[in-house]
Formats: C-alpha cells, structure tokens, sequence
C-alpha cells in the first residue's frame, strides 16, 4: 500500500514538475510593440531559462522525493530480506538528482554571464549616447 501512495505521489511530482518546465520553458510572443525591441525580448527568454535552471531542485527534486521516499519504503516493508535492491535504485535515484542540480546550476551561472555580456553591450553599444 505504502508502496503505491510512494508511486503517486512520485507520478504527481512528475506531473508538476513537467507543468512547471512547460510554464518556465515557452512564453507568449510578444505584443508587436515589443516585438521590435529584439534585444530586450532575447534577454527577458535568457533572464526566464536561468530561473527555470536555477530552480531545477524546486520544480524537480523536491516534487518527486517524498514519492520516491514512500515507495523505497513501501517495497522495502514488502519484501524485508530483499532490502539492498530498492535502497540501490533509491541511491542512484539520489545520486542522478544531485548531479542533475549541480549541472542546472552551472547552466543558470553560464546563462547568467551572458545575461551580463548583454547588459554590458547594451550601455557600451551606443558610445555617443551619453552625450547631448
């Protein structure tokens, strides 16, 4: 029983996590006024991925634990002397999801930079700008 509660709250967690990939990975086109200001559409599209990668052990890990939590227990409580096979998979479930956050860190951190570039291009792309 525990098992199948750890199962979908594991199948919720996905759900959600795939909802929030779909909410932080596409966006409306812009309005024809904005359209036009391609500079600021390209860096509000790179200021939304470096959230969405940032936020990868929230949209992510933190849904899908608790399930695969449960259901490690569960199958563990249903089979005791075959204990190491779930508490294996669980580790290796563990284990891809750490690497997965640190890897989406280092991608907002990149992401991030370039956001930097950009902003610096967009003071220094018109030097005669400041003056009258």
């Amino acid at each position: 029983m525990l098992c199948r509660v750890g199962s979908g709250l594991f199948a919720a967690g996905l759900a959600y996590a795939l909802f929030r990939f779909w909410q932080d990975s596409f966006s409306a086109l812009p309005p024809e006024a904005a359209a036009a200001d391609c500079l600021g559409f390209y860096r509000e599209q790179l200021a939304r991925r470096s959230r969405a990668a940032k936020g990868y052990r929230w949209s992510v890990v933190l849904p899908t634990f608790p399930g695969a939590v449960l259901g490690t227990v569960g199958w563990i409580l249903a089979d005791p002397s075959n204990w190491l096979l779930p508490v294996g998979i669980f580790g290796f479930f563990a284990g891809f999801q750490y690497v997965a956050c640190m890897h989406q860190e280092q991608i907002g951190a990149e992401i991030d930079k370039e956001i930097a570039l950009l902003d610096g291009q967009e003071t220094s792309a018109n030097p005669r700008s400041g003056m009258a």
